[in-house]
């Protein structure tokens, strides 16, 4: 399973499935048991059906961003060491933290902005599934292996859906992470489209070019900037 791409979602539902956890009350094993069901080399080799979630890699940095670094979770610390600490994290912006991934020493140093691709097992999935198309994946592993997902959203609370999303029409590219801090202390949240300028988005595109183009060409219309409003604002 890819960070940041449903990832406390599936592993929820498969600890469910396998008997691992008796109740979804039970979501904290997870994060206590990171190991439990890695697969071996063997396993990998004679898996009867393989699956994967791609997420669009701007909304993956978001999400990144805001459940990682404007937190303040060790991942930030990691990531203001990667960058020599030359700016004070609580100073830090979206725009700073996307120029950093320009750098691959930076960009593939942390699982939760580290490029999709890297964690691909296989040249050839049986299904290669989207995070914003999240209830066609989920009727589809119902259907094919029996696996009925638990959405860990309440329980975990990494994501926007407690939080009233702010317009899009204000820009958060050079907000510094203190001051969004304190709007989600007010139990507001960025819309995630917000984060982007044209210099942005371009410099996301180079960065994750092979993500955005594996991304487009299976899910052609799910990005974040392709997205109705109201689609955006339910997946953020």
């Amino acid at each position: 399973m890819i960070p940041k791409n449903a990832c406390s979602t599936m592993r929820l539902s498969i600890a469910l499935a396998n008997g691992a956890i008796g109740d979804a009350e039970d979501w904290r094993w997870i994060h206590r048991n990171n190991k439990t069901f890695r697969p071996s080399l063997r396993e990998l080799a004679t898996v009867d059906y393989c699956f994967t979630f791609l997420r669009c890699p701007y909304s993956r940095l978001v999400s990144c961003f805001l459940d990682k670094i404007v937190s303040r979770r060790p991942d930030a610390w990691h990531f203001h060491e990667l960058t020599g600490e030359i700016v004070d994290l609580p100073r830090l912006t979206f725009r700073r933290f996307c120029q950093e991934m320009m750098r691959p020493q930076i960009k593939h140093n942390n699982i939760h902005w580290r490029p999709q691709v890297d964690f691909l097992v296989y040249k050839t999935y049986d299904d290669l599934f989207s995070v914003e198309d999240f209830a066609t994946a989920s009727a589809a592993l119902r259907d094919k292996i029996g696996l009925e997902i638990i959405d860990s959203r309440p329980m975990v609370r990494h994501d926007s859906s407690h939080y009233k999303l702010l317009p899009a029409s204000k820009s958060f590219a050079d907000t510094e992470i203190w001051q969004i801090e304190a709007i989600m202390l007010n139990g507001m949240r960025p819309n995630p489209v917000s984060f982007y300028d044209d210099e942005l988005r371009s410099v996301v595109a180079l960065a994750f070019a092979e993500d955005l183009k594996l991304y487009r060409c299976l899910f052609d219309g799910f990005g974040l900037f392709d997205a109705p409003k109201d689609k955006l604002e339910a997946t953020a």
